[in-house]
């Protein structure tokens, strides 16, 4: 089967810091991306002009898009997927660093077209890239798994994903379903909400990023699923309950309502 092409979608809001180190490691793939898309939120900082200059010597093509007004970061990353034209799409944070290979680890999985979307384990660095012996998104053994068959309300990072530009094209993240955490899903919620549902999901332990943790960033910390939330809480409220249950509801109707285009797509 031919390699499928994969486009790079980065959003980027005052990241000069950490900006280079990220691009390098983009450009150091053994299998190098068709492109980089990146879409600047209105950066105050250098970081359109690092863009900028990586783009004059990048083995691939980079194409800088500024957004006015800003769209906040969900929007952002959505932004940048859309305007991409691989066949898969890599999400991209501007402060981490990938392993050489972990595009091409992860490419491999598409062989088998009813993956849609493939998860890794990542490495987690302190702000001068020094190991802080914990693993994001620990993952025990690589295995495929068919739709339906892992945490629904797990909340997988968005810079550990790459998936079908397929399966974001299908859908309208603009009506797309809450988060358990008052706002709409973002990004990689809403990404592996949609692949969980639809297809296979590939599960990587190889830790392919090395996902910094310094003060600027709000994602820092492991996130927990709702599920787990629910059983550690045995006081949780009613109201808790309640929301989770009409979480479940908007989802199926959702779902429901899109069977028509999850049919073409992922062949359910």
């Amino acid at each position: 089967m031919t390699t499928r092409s994969v486009s790079v979608a980065m959003a980027t809001y005052n990241g000069a810091k950490y900006l280079p180190a990220q691009l390098e490691s983009i450009a150091q793939q053994t299998v190098l991306p068709l492109e980089l898309v990146i879409t600047d939120d209105g950066s105050s900082d250098s970081t359109r002009e690092i863009a900028e200059e990586f783009s004059r010597s990048a083995p691939f093509p980079v194409r800088k898009i500024r957004n006015d007004p800003r769209l906040g970061s969900a929007n952002n990353f959505f932004k940048a997927a859309g305007l991409c034209q691989g066949d898969l799409i890599a999400f991209c944070d501007q402060d981490d660093v990938w392993q050489n290979n972990k595009l091409e680890v992860c490419t491999r999985y598409f062989e088998d077209p009813e993956v849609l979307l493939a998860i890794h384990s990542m490495e987690m660095v302190d702000e001068d890239l020094q190991p802080l012996n914990q693993t994001v998104l620990p993952l025990s053994k690589s295995r495929v798994v068919p739709p339906l068959h892992l945490d629904p309300w797990w909340l997988p990072h968005g810079c550990s994903m790459l998936f079908t530009a397929d399966l974001l094209h299908a859908f309208d993240h603009a009506h797309r379903p809450d988060a358990h955490i008052g706002d709409d899903l973002s990004h990689d919620m809403w990404v592996y909400f949609l692949a969980h549902a639809c297809g296979k999901i590939a599960l990587i332990p190889d830790k392919l990023t090395l996902y910094r943790r310094h003060t600027s960033n709000f994602s820092g910390s492991p996130v927990i699923s709702l599920g787990k939330q629910l059983k550690k809480s045995k006081g949780a409220s009613s109201d808790t309950y309640r929301d989770s249950a009409r979480l479940v509801r908007q989802r199926r109707d959702f779902l429901l309502d899109s069977s028509k285009r999850r049919t073409a797509v992922c062949g359910l």
